[in-house]
């Protein structure tokens, strides 16, 4: 009778053996599981707002070089418009070296009045300076604007993929865990048949 609860007791321990071995890979599975469908879950979302920000920053990258495109035009403007200004300035010059020459009032008023027409045309030229400078200040505005947005994209796209990142981490390390335990598994099982058979055979042996 004793030596049969000693038989019983080994077979029970073996029995416990795979069961504590199956309940932890089973609970590793279902961990595993939750924590993949919830990896997979996030890198659809994080596809997806990829496809978003990159039409946005594609977008905002166009916008930047109209933008260029316009202040490049404004700026040639601007340049010719200085050149203008240049010309007037000569030719203010040039008059005021006439007056200084005039002898008689009849001589001067032409001289003086041509004056005033060249400061007229001189004011109007330096308003469209100020006119242009004024698109630029607005356009660089909107570059600004743009360029924030793309910055703000790039940081988005970053840390959605950094935490990406992080959940495939924690993801893999399960995976290994699962990968060891299921070596360790195995291992007991064969333990544990290779015991179970042992005891078969010697019980088989001993009958005889």
């Amino acid at each position: 009778m004793k030596k049969f609860k000693w038989w019983w007791g080994i077979g029970a321990v073996i029995i416990a053996m795979l069961i504590v071995s199956m309940v932890r890979s089973c609970r590793i599975e279902d961990n595993y599981s939750k924590l993949k469908g919830t990896y997979e879950e996030y890198r659809r979302i994080v596809e997806a707002d990829a496809k978003i920000e990159d039409a946005l920053i594609a977008k905002q990258l166009a916008t930047i070089a109209e933008l260029d495109k316009k202040i490049d035009s404004s700026q040639q403007v601007i340049a010719d418009y200085k050149k203008l200004i240049t010309l007037k300035n000569t030719h203010l010059a040039d008059l005021s070296e006439d007056l200084g020459k005039a002898r008689t009032d009849a001589e001067r008023v032409p001289i003086l009045t041509a004056m005033v027409d060249t400061w007229v045309e001189k004011y109007g030229v330096l308003e469209g300076v100020v006119v242009e400078k004024d698109k630029q200040i607005a356009d660089w505005g909107r570059k600004y604007a743009a360029q924030v947005e793309i910055s703000d994209a790039w940081k988005s796209k970053y840390e959605a993929e950094h935490t990406l990142r992080l959940s495939g981490e924690t993801l893999n390390k399960v995976l290994e865990g699962k990968y060891r335990r299921a070596r360790v598994t195995s291992a007991v099982k064969k333990v544990a048949l290779i015991a179970l058979a042992g005891v078969a055979t010697y019980q088989f042996v001993k009958g005889k």
